[in-house]
């Protein structure tokens, strides 16, 4: 694993980020992602997880665009709005 010793922790995030387009694409199996991800310091599991939501909105915003446009029937695009407190 590389990309821990940088300080800042933008090497990390590159590194996220090329992990997990690299499972999305499938260059690597999702054991391969979990295993490096759990190999992450505790204090970098908030950081990978907003790299994974990021990655996800992205992809999610593009289905919405493209397959789900006008009748979406997918349960997880039609969510009520998130309740006060949560």
């Amino acid at each position: 694993m590389t990309g821990f010793g940088d300080g800042g922790g933008a090497g990390l995030r590159r590194e996220t980020g090329r992990v997990v387009n690299e499972v999305a694409q499938e260059l690597r199996t999702l054991d391969d992602g979990a295993a490096w991800f759990s190999g992450l310091p505790a204090d970098e599991h908030v950081k990978a997880f907003r790299v994974l939501l990021s990655v996800f909105a992205v992809a999610d915003t593009r289905r919405r665009e493209t397959y789900c446009k006008g009748a979406c029937g997918h349960a997880w695009h039609n969510l009520p709005a998130a309740a006060e407190g949560l």
